[in-house]
């Protein structure tokens, strides 16, 4: 089989047509043996012409469809910017805001001007308590918080919003102040440069804005020491912490909740510690950091939030180092593009109306659901049949299963945005506005029912998740285009494409984190001793094989901190392809473009996972939960027997594994 499909693909890489397919086989690099290395073959030759776009830190489908979505909104939105509504109407209030973003003269004219109200109140703060009693006044302000405050499912009681209290006050994640390497040195002395340039902009002499900007960066790689490791942070218990405020003010010195909340104006019942390490250390370095370096580092933290709605220099310095120097962006994003992007998000469900409109149909729609019927049913006889569960965990997973929600497209109800105001002459004010109506909305909700009907997501974004506080699955609009749904594929693809997502989504509820979430989503764990034990035995060997994977330089893949990512590429997987093989499609084998059903599944898997990064993204990627998609491909694969079966894998071959060592989960 595998002779006819390289001579298939000799014969006709030239003839296929530039626009991708499920398949694309002029992607295939067929030098590469697939049991060798899999994602390669699949995508050899585009990964070696794809190119970054410049004002990006890498390229695949992901963000090519979060691109072609913006440009497609964009567009609607550019030609009500020409037209005249009425006010408050959605063509108004979209209209309105772009047009401000494009009035360059008038965001050049004003300068740093938007920021003095802000810059006199922080000149105020004189001692110590005046910091987070200026913080309490502040809260809805959009800034980077030193303390971050917010509502979200109590973990214990998920139909109430609770009040937590989590760790902030970095401009980029704790591990890249911890490190002392020379890249880690390098980022440091940009960032204080970074720093410098923005004081200065802001009228600081030279010498004083070097001098603040190495103080700046002292305090904040001091509060880094308070901040989880990515590790801790996928541990939910550890973030358990309510308790009254008057207990509160017994653990601290400066930090007066009493106070705090009370210049809030906001009463919560209880308050969720959801990092107490960070605050305890935040309460010292309240008392012995010169009130100076704090009235300093609020004013860049608040330039950092809004240098891009400023004028060019502010935008200018804000892209060298966030863009360049972190994301290894060459250049910044297009004007008209950057003013989307300060849009869609506060905007969302006006901008969501507009997309699902001419790009998600009911039928596309009904497609999925039916899709995520046949997953589930699938992902129930893999329950039942694990046999090294206990009856108890059984049932509870079962009931967990039947009781998940599903968000697909676009929400039920959207956002009205009644009594927002937006000005054709104010892009900075629109743009505070909008994100302190948001903020305002979130706090408010302290002790109030969980509206469960809430998206947190852009409809016309790209995003697939699982929430284990509300049991759910999204998939919005935006996300679900080619190539992760095609509208009316065939088995093969819809399967190994949506079909695998839902998998994918599906399986978090059962992974080495969903586990610890009941059907009702509180953190309530339904396994016993003995379940836990089996199922740790179960997924080891798969932390341990992502553990090994090289990344960058001599820095290996974190398996603690992907592991539930790993579970569920590979579960997802295994039941969309036990879906799939239930078709007529599957059954009978037909050939497409000279492949069998099994191997376009795979080859739509990896194809959907192909991506090139810059080498600073990939340093960014080592702290996050995902992978690297070549890990996604290459190291899911391998433990999937039908693979090896599709393309002939053997033992001489790099990516086999004996049958023993395959990982089986659920």
């Amino acid at each position: 089989m595998k002779l006819l499909l390289l001579l298939f693909l000799a014969l006709n890489l030239a003839r296929v047509d530039a626009q991708d397919t499920p398949v694309t086989l002029r992607l295939i690099d067929s030098t590469i043996t697939p049991g060798n290395d899999f994602y390669r073959f699949a995508n050899g030759q585009w990964l070696k012409s794809a190119k970054i776009p410049p004002n990006q830190g890498m390229w695949a489908p992901i963000v090519a469809i979060y691109e072609g979505n913006t440009r497609f909104v964009e567009d609607r939105v550019r030609q009500l910017s020409t037209q005249r509504h009425p006010t408050g109407s959605a063509g108004q209030l979209l209209g309105d805001f772009y047009a401000s973003g494009l009035d360059t003269h008038s965001i050049e004219r004003l300068g740093y001007l938007p920021l003095l109200p802000y810059f006199k109140a922080v000149d105020s703060i004189r001692s110590p308590s005046d910091v987070p009693a200026f913080i309490a006044r502040h809260l809805a302000t959009p800034t980077n918080a030193i303390i971050n405050l917010y509502a979200e499912p109590d973990a214990q009681n998920n139909t109430i919003q609770l009040a937590t209290l989590g760790q902030g006050g970095l401009a980029f994640p704790a591990t890249y102040y911890s490190k002392n390497d020379t890249k880690s040195q390098i980022i440091h002395g940009q960032y204080k440069e970074y720093l410098t340039q923005l004081l200065t902009l802001i009228g600081y002499g030279q010498a004083q804005a070097a001098t603040a900007a190495e103080h700046i960066l002292v305090l904040e790689k001091q509060l880094a020491k308070g901040h989880d490791t990515p590790e801790q942070a996928r541990q939910p218990a550890l973030h358990y912490n309510p308790t009254a405020i008057r207990q509160l003010n017994q653990r601290y010195n400066t930090l007066d909740w009493q106070r705090f909340f009370t210049l809030t104006d906001l009463r919560p019942k209880r308050v969720n510690m959801a990092q107490p390490r960070y605050y305890q250390l935040l309460d010292s370095l309240l008392s012995i950091v010169p009130i100076a370096t704090w009235r300093d580092k609020l004013k860049t933290d608040y330039m950092t939030a809004h240098a891009v709605k400023l004028s060019r220099r502010f935008r200018e310095t804000h892209v060298a180092f966030f863009g360049k120097v972190l994301a290894g962006q060459q250049q910044p994003e297009a004007r008209d593009k950057a003013i989307m992007a300060r849009i869609v998000y506060p905007l969302r469900d006006l901008v969501g109306q507009i997309y699902v409109k001419e790009r998600f149909s009911e039928s596309a729609k009904k497609e999925v659901l039916a899709v995520f019927e046949t997953i589930q049913a699938v992902y129930a006889r893999r329950i039942q049949a694990a046999s090294w569960l206990s009856p108890a965990a059984r049932s509870e997973a079962l009931r967990k299963l039947r009781s998940m929600a599903r968000k697909i497209g676009y929400p039920d109800q959207w956002d009205t945005y009644d009594g927002v105001r937006i000005d054709r002459n104010d892009f900075f004010g629109n743009t505070v506005r909008l994100s302190e109506r948001n903020r305002r909305k979130n706090l408010q909700s302290f002790d109030q029912p969980v509206d469960k009907t809430n998206w947190r997501f852009m409809t016309a974004g790209t995003g697939a998740s699982y929430s284990n506080s509300e049991n759910t699955i999204t998939l919005t609009a935006g996300y679900l285009q080619p190539p992760y749904f095609w509208a009316g594929a065939d088995d093969a693809i819809k399967y190994a494409t949506i079909g695998r997502t839902i998998g994918h989504e599906l399986t978090h509820a059962f992974d080495s984190g969903g586990y610890k979430y009941n059907a009702d989503g509180n953190l309530r764990s339904w396994f016993s001793t003995a379940d836990s034990v089996a199922f740790i035995s179960r997924y080891t060997p798969l932390l341990e094989q992502f553990s090994q994977y090289k990344v960058l330089d001599s820095l290996t893949n974190n398996g603690p901190l992907t592991i539930g990512e790993n579970i569920a590429d590979l579960v997802g997987l295994s039941v969309a392809y036990e879906a799939f093989a239930e078709t007529s499609q599957f059954k009978n084998g037909v050939l497409v473009e000279g492949l069998t059903p099994a191997q376009r599944f795979f080859l739509a898997y990896a194809q959907e996972h192909r991506a090139v990064y810059t080498p600073q993204m990939i340093r960014a990627m080592l702290d996050d939960a995902h992978p690297l998609e070549e890990f996604r491909v290459n190291g899911t694969v391998r433990n999937f027997t039908p693979f090896y079966e599709a393309f002939n894998v053997g033992q001489t071959h790099k990516l086999y594994l004996e049958p023993k060592h395959r990982v089986v989960i659920w």
